[in-house]
C-alpha cells in the first residue's frame, strides 16, 4: 500500500512504513523535508494495529506537508493569498500523482480510454 520511495518536486523521498517512533511519544507521522524522508506509525501507542486509511490518510498528510514546503514556501498556516497556496498545493499534489503513476485515466462508459 505504501511505496518505498517516491518523487515529489524534482526530489525523491524516502518512506518509512511501518515506523515505531522511539525519539517523541504520540507521533503518528513525521516529514522531515531536509532528509526527503517521511514516517508513518502503523500501530497506537498502546500497540493494537492502525487501520490501513487511518495510516494512508497519515501518509497523505505528511505528503501535503512536502508539498507545503516544496510549493508553498511553507505558508500552511500563515497569513498568505489562499488562492496562491491552493494552487501550490494542487500542484503538488498533480505532480505526486502524475509522477508515481498513481493517477489512473477514466474509462468511457463503453470500456474505452
Amino acid at each position: 500500500m505504501f511505496p518505498k520511495t517516491f518523487k515529489l518536486g524534482g526530489h525523491t523521498y524516502k518512506v518509512l512504513h511501518p515506523y515505531v517512533f522511539e525519539e517523541v511519544d504520540g507521533l503518528t507521522g513525521q516529514n522531515s523535508c531536509e532528509r526527503r524522508l517521511i514516517k508513518v506509525r502503523n500501530t497506537t501507542e498502546g500497540g493494537a494495529t492502525q487501520a490501513e486509511t487511518h495510516q494512508f490518510r497519515v501518509f497523505m498528510h505528511e505528503v501535503v506537508h512536502a508539498i507545503d514546503q516544496i510549493f508553498c514556501m511553507d505558508s500552511i498556516g500563515s497569513e498568505c493569498n489562499k488562492e496562491a497556496l491552493l494552487d501550490g498545493i494542487s500542484e503538488g499534489l498533480t505532480q505526486f500523482l502524475l509522477e508515481n503513476d498513481l493517477w489512473k485515466e477514466p474509462k468511457e462508459e463503453n470500456g474505452e480510454a
